[in-house]
């Protein structure tokens, strides 16, 4: 738990936050805590006891959010296993090393994109271990059998509204993608291509039902983020 008496002055960094009219402006950043606080706030003894970094010649800004990175999943712990001798590198870094990363790049934030349900805890254990980054993931939909037999029996909006509620929460997820939507369990049919019309071999609905119904579903069951799509036959 942060200490939230402990008090930090950032000396003389060039601060650049245009929400608050500072595009480039040379400036003592005091943080009491967990927040910025304003100088005049903090009593002589506070200031007195304050640790003092210098950060003159820095720029002092907002973290950087990155909306779409893949830090987290079975395909990283699949590809770490698999590729032994490619560790540690910039192509297949540890947890420790893509925090640091992207600390270094000045980003605060990260949200792995293609969260697979049944693998969501390991996930989640992997970005928990990420160092230095706020995580979060969406979770794919769009290619399960339960969703596709839903559409295929003419299935209300609002059972899949809940479906896709029910998902949402118990994988943890901030959000929703759909990647090749009805085109990866396509494959289980033999099902090569399917464009946005093309009917599913087996359930007979097609990519834009599924994309319609998962945007539906995003924005009625009342989720932030919009739906997060990859087309077909990618």
């Amino acid at each position: 738990m942060a200490n939230d008496s402990k008090v930090i002055c950032l000396l003389g960094g060039r601060v650049i936050d245009p929400a608050s009219g500072q595009r480039d402006v040379l400036r003592d950043v005091w943080i009491k805590g967990e927040r910025i606080v304003c100088p005049q706030s903090l009593t002589d003894a506070c200031k007195a006891s304050a640790e003092v970094i210098d950060v003159r010649d820095h720029v002092l800004m907002a973290c950087g959010i990155d909306l779409h990175t893949h830090i987290g999943g079975g395909k990283l712990a699949l590809a770490r296993l698999l590729l032994p001798e490619s560790r540690p590198s910039e192509f297949l870094p540890s947890t420790w090393a893509t925090g640091n990363a992207y600390a270094g790049m000045g980003y605060g934030a990260a949200f792995e994109p293609a969260m697979i349900a049944c693998n969501a805890r390991q996930a989640h254990a992997e970005m928990a271990d990420t160092p230095h980054l706020d995580t979060g993931a969406y979770v794919l939909l769009g290619n399960e059998t339960v969703l596709l037999r839903l559409l295929s029996e003419g299935a209300p909006q609002s059972l899949i509204n809940d479906y896709v509620a029910w998902i949402v929460g118990a994988t943890q997820a901030v959000g929703v993608k759909v990647v090749n939507a009805g085109g990866i369990d396509a494959f289980k049919f033999n099902g090569r291509a399917m464009d946005v019309d093309t009917p599913h071999p087996r359930w007979g609905v097609t990519p834009g039902q599924v994309i319609r119904a998962l945007a539906a579903a995003v924005y009625q069951v009342g989720i932030p983020h919009p739906l997060h799509v990859h087309c077909s036959n990618l």
